[in-house]
Parts: structure tokens; C-alpha cells; sequence
């Protein structure tokens, strides 16, 4: 019964307010009563007369409390109900529009990234974008794994303020953001713990970027221009970040599945094609120098026969890290095939490439190969060399120039290293 009490409907609790009413009205008759007959009795004026302006008075002052009960309060009730359904109608309509904002813009996003290839300009994209949702005067993304493939990328919406080229971003709190998955936000001018933030930072959020199960950097908005960021803010920036990201990553990895051999990582016989095509026609604009290696395992049949073809992958997998890290970021490295790989040298000439790859043939035979047991046993490459403009001016040829090249080293005793040049004097002529 107590809790019924605590619930009553607005009707119920107007009621005493009701009965005061009522029982003014009533008071007010009476009164009225009273006041006509001394008028009456005051001006002479008796009768039907007196009888009719008395009623007047006391209909007028009847009416007045039942007029505010049935009509009044009622229609008030109404307009208070009909203001309130229309704020609300009103919030869920700018809700409304803030989504489909969001929406166009991670769909404009969204077309971006699978028109563009080049990652920068994908991840640049993805910055003023997410600057521009939440009204930020500045963005700002570090990535520091992902489709950076290991090397931390900083990319700012302002050229012209690099900020350290993001080490602000592996400090103090945002250090938490990339570890623990957890976003930022503070409101507050020059933030203590973040001493790397520009002058005049007045809030700033932090969301971290997430696939695959892992973090891969974050992504960082500072000054909203129309106050503090919000925890629907928060949301908005959440929700658009993983979208566009888990996008870019995977359009990452299709490409990168597309352009890589599968067991070695290294490029594929196509795109080796396609990057030596390109870098013969810059070396021809320029009137450059170009160098292609063509490598090949000793003996890897019997390697295989004798180990066993996961222990022979094993030896292709170790081969092209140690070709990653003997080579220049700007050489190409790419498995043709098989046991096969090829490396191109731009603005480098035969006797410098003659060079390069004797010292990866001696690093390759001094190091051997470890089986899983501990032994070490010996592994030797042959490789081929050709070069532009000496050797051949298309690529087509230049591959065959190599792989010559590579087939006299190993007609000729494994273990070394052979020019084309090497195979036109000694080969003879029906051989080359």
C-alpha cells in the first residue's frame, strides 16, 4: 500500500488541489449570493432583475475554478507533453544526422581505400577524415606494426608540424592506449604526463587501432573546435577508427598476399616482372646503370631427398631473410621459382654487383645450415649476374643474361659466382 502511495498517477495527486478548488467555487457561489442581494437590496432593483444579475455573478464565478479544472490544467498537461516529445524528436533527429554524417564519411572512406594503393596516401586519408568528424583542430596516426610491415609510420594532418615524428605518441598515456586497448580523453589545457603535445592543446582523444586482435598504433585528435570531446565523442571515433582501419588492414594483406611469395615473403615472380619493367624504363630515362642477380640452392633436389621437404623449406625461408638483410632497401629481392631467386641492384653496375653477390655466396657457404638436431651441415649457392645497358636493354633479355649467367656457374663447379659476359667467352657459340 506504501509503495502504491509513492506511485500515484498525476490525476491522483492533483485531487486535494481538486477539492480546495471545488470548495472555493462553492464559497464563491454563496459570496456571490450574498453580494447581488445587497446590491439589490442598495439600488431598489428587485425582482427578476435582481434574481438575474445574482445568477450571472454566481455562474461567472462558478465556472471559473470548473473551467481551470477541466480545461485549463488539461491543455497545459498537453503542451508540456507536446514540447517535451518534441525536444525529444529533435535529439533523436541531430542523433540521426550525426550518424548518417558518420556513415557518408566512412563510406567516402571506405571507396578511398580500394581506389587507392599507395598506403600513405590511404592513411592520410583516414586522419582528415576522422579530423573532420569530430570537428578536431588537429589529427594526428602513429603505426607502429600492421601494414607498416614492422616499421613505425607517423602521419600528421598538418605537414608542417611533425611533433617528433610521433614519439610523443609512445609516452605517458597513450602508452596505456597502445598496451591496454583502452581509449583517452582528457579536458584540460597542456595535459600533465604529456609534455610532447604542441602548446595549446586544450583536450585531446585517443582511440586505439585495432586488427586482428592486436594493436597496431592509434589514432589521436586534439582541440574540438565547439568545446570538450564528448564520451559520445568517444563512441563516434571508436566506431569509425576500427571500420576504416580493419578496411585498410585487410586490403593490406589481400595485396600483400597478391604481391608475396607465400613461404618466404619475399616478392613474387610477378611483381618481380612488373618492378624490373618499371626500373629498366627509369634507368633508360636517366641513362643508368642496372644490375640482376639470379641465385640458385646447390644440390637442393638431394637436400630435399636426404632431409625432407620441411626441413628444405626451412633452408628457403632462412635464405631469403638472410637476402633481406644483406641487400640495400632500395634492391628488389623476389622468389622466381623453386629453389630460384633473383635480386635487382638499381643504379649499381656489373663489377659492383659482381662484388655484392660474392660476399652473399661466401656468407651463405660460411654459415651453413643448423638442422633442428644442432648439426650444421654445409649449404653453397651459384649465382648469375647480367647487367644494363652491357648485357641486354629489355628486361625479357636481361633475365635470360642471368639466367645463363647462373646455369655457367653451376656448369662450372657450384659455389661461385658467373657474369654473362663470363658465359659469351667461354660457352661456345651453339651453348649461349
Amino acid at each position: 500500500m506504501a509503495q502504491n502511495g509513492k506511485h500515484q498517477s498525476p490525476e491522483r495527486g492533483d485531487s486535494p488541489a481538486s477539492m480546495q478548488l471545488f470548495a472555493r467555487a462553492i464559497l464563491s457561489m454563496i459570496a456571490a449570493n450574498l453580494v447581488s442581494l445587497g446590491i439589490s437590496d442598495m439600488t431598489g432593483i428587485g425582482g427578476k432583475t435582481g434574481y438575474l444579475i445574482a445568477n450571472v455573478v454566481l455562474f461567472a464565478a462558478f465556472m471559473t475554478p470548473i473551467l481551470y479544472v477541466l480545461l485549463y490544467r488539461p491543455m497545459k498537461r498537453y503542451i508540456s507533453e507536446r514540447d517535451r516529445a518534441v525536444n525529444e524528436a529533435n535529439a533523436v533527429m541531430q542523433k540521426q544526422q550525426a550518424t548518417v554524417r558518420e556513415l557518408t564519411i566512412l563510406s567516402e572512406m571506405m571507396g578511398y581505400i580500394n581506389a587507392e594503393i599507395k598506403q600513405e596516401r590511404v592513411l592520410m586519408s583516414l586522419v582528415v577524415r576522422a579530423k573532420e568528424l569530430l570537428r578536431a583542430e588537429y589529427a594526428a596516426l602513429l603505426l607502429i606494426t600492421g601494414v607498416s610491415e614492422g616499421k613505425a609510420v607517423f602521419v600528421s594532418s598538418d605537414p608542417d608540424h611533425d611533433l617528433g615524428k610521433g614519439e610523443w605518441l609512445l609516452t605517458g598515456p597513450f602508452a596505456d592506449v597502445l598496451s591496454g586497448f583502452a581509449p583517452l580523453r582528457i579536458d584540460q589545457e597542456n595535459p600533465d604526463g604529456l609534455a610532447f603535445c604542441p602548446d595549446g592543446t586544450r583536450n585531446l582523444m585517443a582511440v586505439p587501432l585495432i586488427s586482428n586482435g592486436r594493436v597496431h598504433g592509434l589514432l589521436v585528435l586534439l582541440n574540438k573546435h565547439d568545446g570538450n570531446f564528448t564520451a559520445e565523442d568517444e563512441d563516434t571515433l571508436i566506431n569509425f577508427a576500427f571500420h576504416a582501419y580493419q578496411a585498410i588492414w585487410l586490403n593490406a594483406e589481400i595485396t600483400r598476399m597478391a604481391n608475396t611469395d607465400g613461404l618466404t615473403g619475399l616478392n613474387n615472380h610477378r611483381v618481380f616482372q612488373e618492378r624490373l619493367a618499371a626500373e629498366l624504363n627509369r634507368h633508360i630515362r636517366y641513362s643508368r646503370k642496372l644490375s640482376l642477380m639470379m641465385l640458385d640452392i646447390d644440390h637442393f633436389k638431394s637436400f630435399n631427398d636426404n632431409y625432407g621437404h620441411q626441413t628444405g623449406d626451412r633452408v628457403l625461408k632462412e635464405l631469403a631473410a638472410t637476402m633481406e638483410h644483406f641487400v640495400r632497401s632500395m634492391d628488389i629481392t623476389a622468389r622466381y621459382g623453386g629453389e630460384e631467386f633473383v635480386i635487382v641492384l638499381p643504379e649499381t653496375p656489373v663489377e659492383e654487383a659482381f662484388m655484392v653477390a660474392d660476399r652473399l655466396r661466401q656468407k651463405i657457404f660460411n654459415n651453413g645450415f643448423i638442422l633442428e638436431s644442432g648439426e650444421r651441415i654445409p649449404l653453397s649457392i651459384s649465382i648469375g649476374v647480367a647487367g644494363f645497358p652491357d648485357d641486354a636493354r629489355i628486361h625479357s633479355e636481361l633475365v635470360k643474361c642471368a639466367d645463363k649467367a647462373l646455369y655457367h656457374a653451376k656448369r662450372t663447379g657450384r659455389n661461385r659466382v658467373c657474369t654473362y659476359h663470363e658465359t659469351v667467352v667461354e660457352m661456345p657459340d651453339n651453348d649461349i
